[in-house]
Parts: C-alpha cells; sequence; structure tokens
C-alpha cells in the first residue's frame, strides 16, 4: 500500500533555492534500519522553518531544539516553553546551501549526525519517517565518506562515485511506496550525513558528473561492492545464484596490501560441532574430518558427508566473510579468513592501492567490472 506521507514528499517536493546550483535534489530515508520514536532536530548552521501540515509555525535559529515524536500514527512536535502541536507531516527547511541541522534520536544507541538540506517528518512504520531532501552532490560525498573514510586517494573517490551514482540510476524507485529513493543504510548505500564536505571528495564528484558504468548494451550496472577481497573476487552467480559478466572471480593481489585482508577466528572444538549437529552432521564425527584447508575461494564447507554453504557459516557466526578456511587444533576450531565482504565487483581497499599505484578510476573500474564501460549520461 502506498504510504499516504509518501505521496505527500513527492508530489510536494520542495527545490532547492540556492543560487546557480543544477545538482538533482535527492531524498534519503533516514535511521533506516531501527525505528526511532523521536529525535530532537537542531540548526548547527543557520536557520530553519518550520512548515507543519503546510503551514508555517515558526524558525529555529542556531542552537533551539526542537523535539519530534511519534505516537498513535501521528507525529508531534514541541519547542522549549511550547505546548505539544499535533501534525500529520513537518517539514524543516532552508534556503542556504551551507546550513546544516544535527538529529539526536532519543532513548536509542544511535549517534547523532549532521545534515545538509532539508529534513521531512512523518508516521512511518513502527516510528518516525525521517527524510533527507538534498542535492545529488551532498549525498555523494556522504556516501564516499562513509564508505572510504576521509583519507584516500583521489582516484578511489573518483571511481566510488561514479558507482555510487550508478547505483542512483539502476535502483531511482528503491523505497519509493516509503516516500524517499534510497535509504542510508547497506541495503542501498551508506550514508551518514556529511558537515563540511572533503574538498578531495567533492572534486571527485565534480569532476565524475554524469558518469555512469554500463555495460556494452548501455544499460547500468549492479555496482556491487565490498571492503576487501581477500585476494581474490567472488562470482555472483555463487553468491547469488545468477550469473553478471562483469561480477567474476579473478585474483586481486591489490587489496592483499589492505588492512582486512586477513582475519582469523578461534571457536571451542564443542561448540563447532554443536552448531555442525544442528546442521545434520552426526556429534561423534571425528576432528580430523572437519578441517577443510584452501588456497582459493570455495562456496561451500565439507564436514562428513554434509556440504554447508560458506555463506550460512558467515551469517551465523558473523564472520567478516565467507572466505576461509578450517583446521583443527586441540580443542579449538580455528578459522583462517580473508577479506571482507561479500567479495563481489570492487574491492574498496584494493581500489585504495590501485589509486595509490597512480592507476585512474576508469583503470580501476575495468578492472573490478570487466567488460564494463564508463560512460557519460545526461540528467542522471
Amino acid at each position: 500500500m502506498f504510504n499516504s506521507l509518501g505521496v505527500l514528499l513527492i508530489t510536494t517536493m520542495m527545490s532547492f533555492p540556492f543560487p546557480g546550483k543544477s545538482w538533482k535534489v535527492l531524498r534519503i530515508g533516514l535511521y533506516n534500519n531501527t525505528p526511532v520514536e523521536q529525535v530532537v532536530f537542531t540548526p548547527v548552521r543557520g536557520s530553519y522553518e518550520i512548515i507543519g501540515n503546510g503551514a508555517w509555525l515558526g524558525q529555529l535559529n542556531e542552537g533551539d531544539m526542537l523535539y519530534v515524536s511519534y505516537s498513535d500514527t501521528a507525529i508531534t512536535i514541541m519547542q522549549k516553553g511550547k505546548p505539544w502541536e499535533r501534525l500529520d507531516s513537518v517539514r524543516l527547511v532552508t534556503n542556504r546551501e551551507r546550513h546544516r541541522f544535527l538529529l539526536r534520536p532519543v532513548g536509542r544507541n544511535l549517534e547523532a549526525r549532521v545534515y545538509p538540506g532539508h529534513c521531512l517528518f512523518g508516521p512511518g512504520a513502527g516510528g518516525l519517517l525521517m527524510v533527507n531532501e538534498i542535492p545529488e552532490n551532498y549525498y555523494l560525498a556522504g556516501v564516499l565518506l562513509a564508505e572510504g573514510g576521509a583519507a584516500a586517494p583521489k582516484e578511489y573517490y573518483k571511481a566510488q562515485a561514479i558507482l555510487a551514482r550508478t547505483f542512483l540510476v539502476s535502483n531511482p524507485h528503491r523505497h519509493a511506496t516509503e516516500g524517499f529513493q534510497v535509504c542510508d543504510e547497506t541495503h542501498c548505500q551508506v550514508f551518514h550525513g556529511v558537515d563540511i564536505p572533503d574538498k578531495i571528495i567533492m572534486q571527485a564528484v565534480r569532476q565524475t558528473r554524469h558518469l555512469i558504468v554500463t555495460d556494452r548494451q548501455g544499460h547500468p550496472i549492479l555496482p556491487a561492492y565490498h571492503s576487501n577481497s581477500g585476494g581474490e573476487t567472488a562470482t555472483a552467480e555463487k553468491v547469488w545464484l545468477k550469473k553478471i559478466p562483469w561480477l567474476i572471480t579473478q585474483k586481486d593481489l591489490y587489496s592483499t596490501k589492505g588492512p582486512h585482508y586477513l582475519w582469523k577466528r578461534q571457536i571451542p572444538l564443542k561448540e563447532w560441532k554443536t552448531w555442525l549437529a544442528q546442521q545434520g552432521v552426526p556429534e561423534d564425527i571425528p576432528a580430523s574430518r572437519l578441517s577443510y584447508i584452501h588456497a582459493h575461494r570455495t562456496y561451500t564447507y565439507r564436514a562428513g558427508n554434509r556440504n554447508i554453504p560458506m555463506q550460512k557459516i558467515r551469517h551465523d557466526w558473523e564472520l567478516p566473510s565467507s572466505f576461509f578456511s578450517v583446521r583443527v587444533k586441540g580443542n579449538m576450531v580455528i578459522l583462517d579468513g580473508r577479506g571482507f565482504g561479500h567479495g563481489l565487483g570492487l574491492s574498496q581497499e584494493g581500489a585504495m592501492e590501485m589509486a595509490r599505484e597512480g592507476y585512474s578510476y576508469k583503470k580501476i573500474i575495468r578492472f573490478y567490472y570487466p567488460g564494463t564501460l564508463v560512460k557519460k549520461v545526461k540528467n542522471k
């Protein structure tokens, strides 16, 4: 069912009156993984107008606090010294590009974050619907900051910016029924706001404007990426059970220089056997039949007569990746792992190393997505 507030947000979207700016405006769902019942909204730079149910209600200046709560399928707002007001929707809007606001969830172990642009509130699924409405360049800068940190090489940032933009083109309406386009978590792309954008990151976004990655037919690709491949990328046919020509297994020596190349996990043998029994492996299986050593990616773990998907082991034991060997040492099972993430597409640490070694963003993309093209697409 289409969310009524979603209709409101889409049909009454407020444009940005920033002089000389022509960036596409996006709507980002905030704190999307965790229901939030109350937040404090505070301008940290500039002022914001309060629009409730389409009517002007007042102005917030730097340091002012507005409490926004969800209850009984509606939202309420309160300023210091003023009574609560019950509303269907609230918009906090600004007319200056440099203005910023801080959101601080109340009663949840969630970090406060600083955002540019407008903020929209309404009733959501189990809590507040919070939407950040911002120019695309700020969204992309926030994704680059969250995904790559603040000290990566510029050519890596360019590659990541192109991939983030390609994701938007490939998924223009992923959360449309919820009132926004993309969320701020790994389901879409990680975005935790942006205060003062890093100059190198903003340059990377601007210098790659309109560029996306396509297949040979000109269609935007699904730009999978992860932290570290462990020295060998994965194939979509094994991970997603779907053949995708540019998501294939290949040697990736660049990732072997990254901080998340290797990892180790030790598990008591008794606990390992108990878990295996839940998968149908007899508990009396000899320990000698539990070791599984391999030099390359494999997608199943052989224990006795059972083949267990490596992805299931990763999920159940909360491991960094599904690329690991198993060996038994005394009363412990040792997992010798490689990489961080699903292993598909671009390895971020590998791409950073390629950039440090002088490779351009185009060569980085061609390496991790063989057979694809970097193309300029207007109005994307």
